[in-house]
């Protein structure tokens, strides 16, 4: 299994644990999986009064810097997943598509409202709602025609 050193005395592995190779820690050399934090992520203390989540660290090491303005997404949903197989760099919409209702089977970019089926659009912090639809598959056929007319990708 790959190991790659991302902090001085930091040594992470491609299953999401982490260990600590500084002499004065109390967990030298045990591999650990973090503290979760009230969200549900794994952290990990860098230094004094520094906590970062176990995800961006273990995609820095693996995949190398996160570009700014990109996420961190936990593929399979799941937030203290850090296996690298389970990571990827995603756009804030990719990520927000990446939510549990979306992997269980509700189409991206409808709700339903007032007994009808709407779009909704959030494009550099402007919502945007339009349509009245009867069906779910209507709605979102809708949506994924203005994602196309933007010049958006839907992955």
């Amino acid at each position: 299994m790959k190991e790659v050193e991302i902090h001085p005395g930091l040594i992470m592995r491609e299953d999401g644990k982490f260990k600590r190779t500084t002499p004065t820690s109390p967990f030298k050399g045990v591999w650990q999986d973090g503290s979760l934090n009230a969200y549900g992520y794994r952290v990990c203390g860098l230094g004094r009064n520094k906590v970062v989540q176990v995800s961006r660290l273990m995609v820095e090491a693996f995949m190398g810097e996160i570009p700014k303005g990109m996420f961190v997404d936990h593929i399979n949903g799941h937030r203290a997943d850090n296996r690298i197989s389970n990571l990827r760099i995603v756009t804030r919409r990719q990520n927000q598509q990446n939510f549990q209702a979306h992997r269980e089977g509700k189409l991206v970019g409808c709700s339903f409202d007032a007994g009808v089926w709407r779009c909704s659009l959030s494009i550099d912090g402007i919502y945007h709602r339009w349509g009245r639809f009867t069906t779910e598959k209507e709605a979102h056929e809708s949506y994924i025609a203005k994602l196309k007319a933007l010049g958006e990708v839907l992955k």
